[in-house]
């Protein structure tokens, strides 16, 4: 009987634990269910932030933000606007003299400048100074023409700077600049049929 009772307590304990293990068991099967949910829903989550990373910087490598993008600029009111009519910020830099430092106004430069989010170049040929346009007009056309040239292949919208500074008086040297800016404007006007 003793046995008999042993064997019944032993079979109660055993059904005890295994029901307890059991019981534990599902109740940890619970919480790595919640947890693996959770998971993937933070996975899902984090996936989808990744998509829109990812799509924003398609969107910077794509987007050209100079002329192949926004075309001919106008004035709309008081806002510069593309050829869509959407405004447009022009964010760039301005050379130095170009007859001083026409290295920086090679396409490498100016691509560079690109690639870091300028879409503008504005070029500086000064006038009055040492090399400037009076003392080396060839010189100063022929720099004058490559850096817009580069300019234009770096995809920059270009501004052609008539530089004034020692002169003082922008009319002082009127004729030499109207020559100047016609000329470029004759080999770089926009056909309005195309724009």
């Amino acid at each position: 009987m003793y046995k008999k009772s042993a064997i019944r307590l032993f079979a109660g304990v055993a059904a005890a634990v295994f029901a307890a293990a059991t019981f534990l068991l599902l109740f940890m099967l619970h919480e790595q269910k919640q947890i693996n949910e959770t998971l993937s829903d933070a996975q899902h989550t984090l996936q989808m932030q990744n998509q829109e990373l990812q799509q924003e910087i398609n969107d910077l490598l794509t987007k050209k933000g100079g002329i192949e993008e926004h075309g001919q600029l106008s004035i709309k009111g008081t806002q510069l606007v593309d050829q869509n009519g959407n405004p447009l910020m022009l964010r760039g830099v301005s050379s130095h003299g170009i007859a001083w430092y026409p290295e920086y106004t090679n396409y490498s430069a100016l691509k560079t400048l690109k690639d870091y989010g300028a879409n503008v170049f504005r070029i500086a040929m000064y006038v009055e100074q040492n090399d400037g346009y009076l003392e080396e007009p060839e010189l100063n056309k022929n720099l004058l023409f490559s850096a817009i040239e580069n300019s234009l292949a770096a995809d920059l919208y270009t501004i052609v700077d008539w530089h004034v500074l020692r002169d003082e008086n922008p009319n002082r040297n009127i004729e030499e600049a109207m020559d100047v800016l016609e000329e470029v404007a004759q080999r770089y006007r926009v056909q309005s049929s195309t724009h």
